[in-house]
């Protein structure tokens, strides 16, 4: 007796097929909210680092010192912020190469993405702005 190929086995197998491919794109999504989400903090890191240099700096110029602001360059602060979203921001990178390429993306969907665009801005510009500081503090 010859074995009965049950229909609802093969649409069964197909639709197991397509739930796989679409958890897939679901957890590769994941991972590029989880991105955006580096480059907001990392932003933010930065925009904090310009606010709180300028008001401390502010602050410290005033007429009346706060003792702790003698002790602590406001302009330091404010880069160490800087610097920080600038790690975060290149660790953030890092970690969505390496979960794009499990997921099998090709160089080109990896590299030119636009989340990793709008990342490749921020480490450029918090880089420059911490290179020129520190530039500036060797040459002065």
């Amino acid at each position: 007796m010859l074995p009965i190929d049950d229909p609802d086995k093969a649409a069964r197998k197909e639709r197991k097929q397509k739930e796989a491919e679409l958890k897939d794109v679901r957890n590769f999504l994941a991972f590029e909210r989880t991105l955006l989400a580096w480059v907001r903090t990392s932003t933010s890191l930065l925009t904090f680092g310009f606010a709180i240099a300028k008001l401390l700096q502010q602050e410290a110029s005033g007429p009346g010192e706060h003792p702790v602001l003698k002790a602590v360059n406001p302009v330091n602060i404010g880069m160490t912020m800087i610097f920080f979203g600038f790690l975060g921001q290149v660790i953030a990178v890092s970690n969505y190469v390496r979960y794009a390429r499990m997921f099998g993306k090709t160089a080109a969907e990896i590299y030119l993405n636009p989340s990793m665009i709008v990342s490749y801005v921020v480490i450029l510009l918090s880089f420059s702005i911490v290179t020129a500081y520190v530039v500036r503090q060797i040459v002065v």
